[in-house]
């Protein structure tokens, strides 16, 4: 075998190494179904630490929400069915109180 067929054979191999990292790169790269700060919004979420909060002061409910606690769920009620997902096996839905 002459060089320059060893040379040519070393690049071709080198090119399919290559193309395959990439590959597995790729693989990794879009693996994620969820980001992390999602993953973790049920711990530190707005809702999760605000809401209970609010509820329990009718003004901040108003200044935030611009509605009373009670229009809040009476919306809550109008379009939870159009708002509501369900939860599969790779993630939990956001539900709808939280959603709205």
């Amino acid at each position: 075998m002459s060089d320059s067929e060893s040379d040519k054979e070393m690049l071709f191999l080198a090119t399919i190494v290559e193309a395959e990292e990439q590959e597995q790169e790729y693989k990794r790269k879009h693996k994620m179904w969820v980001h992390d700060i999602n993953t973790k919004r049920h711990i530190f979420g707005e809702h999760h630490h605000l809401f209970p909060d609010f509820l329990r002061d009718q003004k901040n409910v108003f200044k935030y929400f611009r509605m009373s606690p009670e229009k809040f769920y009476e919306l809550l009620k109008l379009v939870k069915n159009d708002i509501e997902k369900m939860d599969t096996t790779f993630k939990r839905a956001i539900p709808p109180e939280e959603r709205l």
